[in-house]
């Protein structure tokens, strides 16, 4: 009986633990693909001369400093380069999944 109990709180504790990261994830990935929507539209001109990848990089780096912003300069820190190096390489990914997708 014991060990159903123990065995349902870990279980109980890994869904939750699972729909946060999930909610997290997504949330983040519609910041990012928004924010590239938006900026390609406001400087379209300014990068014009940018390939998908440097601008995958600058969505990733805003899409990090817009996620930071409530928690502060020293996770801004963290999150903008990872944003930087995260947003080239799933387009890079993205593109190998489906040419047809572009940011």
């Amino acid at each position: 009986m014991r060990a159903n109990v123990r065995l349902s709180e870990f279980l109980s504790e890994s869904f939750k633990t699972v729909s946060w990261i999930g909610n997290s994830v997504a949330g983040l990935g519609l910041l990012y693909l928004m924010i590239g929507k938006a900026t390609n539209y406001i400087f379209e001109e300014e990068l014009e001369y940018c390939n998908k990848y440097g601008r995958a990089a600058i969505f990733g780096g805003l899409t990090g400093i817009i996620a930071a912003v409530p928690k502060g300069m020293g996770s801004a820190i963290i999150t903008v380069p990872i944003g930087m190096a995260a947003g080239p390489v799933i387009t890079y990914l993205l593109g190998k999944v489906n040419s047809n997708i572009s940011i």
